[in-house]
């Protein structure tokens, strides 16, 4: 049975973006684009690059909360970052979706280290160690009132490759967002992670 979440295998390039999007942007990424500051609510368009594919991403940010909707050609995704809460990608018109596991075991150092550039606006740059050196996984850029202009970034895909990538904000509004759009709707059937 083919899960509408996923993407086909006949846009193979896409397929590698959409399985990356995950990991890049993965259950513990609510804050992948952070700059340690409380930014206010807020509704943006997302600009992914990954390799030489581009994916625009509706985006909706309510305190830690983010929702985030893009269509990948073959139908809309939902991807909902909650509060004590597991991730859950959905489709809307499917109305299907799946929880997606909390990642257990080790996981290598992290550090961050902020700065301001010239023009005042907070940059966060993101650490791993391996093997006794620390390696940057991202730099981003936000405004002064803590909302995400741009991040580079390196992650590894499905397929254990590195990807390096960007992502950019644009059409920013600053405003009060429904608590509806972070909420999965009553009507989607979760399923778990590796059922048929």
């Amino acid at each position: 049975m083919r899960r509408p979440w996923l993407p086909t295998r006949s846009s193979s390039r896409r397929a590698v973006l959409c399985a990356a999007l995950p990991i890049v942007f993965g259950p513990h990424a609510s804050a992948w684009a952070d700059c340690g500051l409380r930014a206010p609510d807020y509704a943006a368009t997302r600009t992914v690059i990954v390799g030489g594919d581009t994916v625009a991403i509706r985006v909706n940010v309510s305190g830690p909360n983010v929702r985030e909707e893009v269509d990948l050609g073959n139908g809309p995704r939902v991807t909902l970052r909650t509060t004590g809460k597991p991730v859950v990608v959905f489709d809307p018109r499917a109305r299907t979706g799946v929880e997606l596991p909390t990642p257990r075991g080790t996981h290598p150092p992290t550090r961050s280290i902020d700065e301001v550039d010239r023009d005042g606006r907070r940059v966060r740059v993101q650490q791993v160690e391996s093997r006794g050196r620390w390696l940057e996984t991202s730099r981003t850029t936000c405004r002064t009132d803590g909302v995400m202009l741009d991040q580079t970034f390196v992650s590894v895909d499905a397929r254990g490759q590195e990807l390096a990538g960007r992502a950019a904000q644009v059409d920013i509004r600053v405003g009060s967002q429904p608590a509806s759009l972070f909420e999965v709707p009553p009507d989607i059937k979760l399923a778990s992670p590796g059922s048929k």
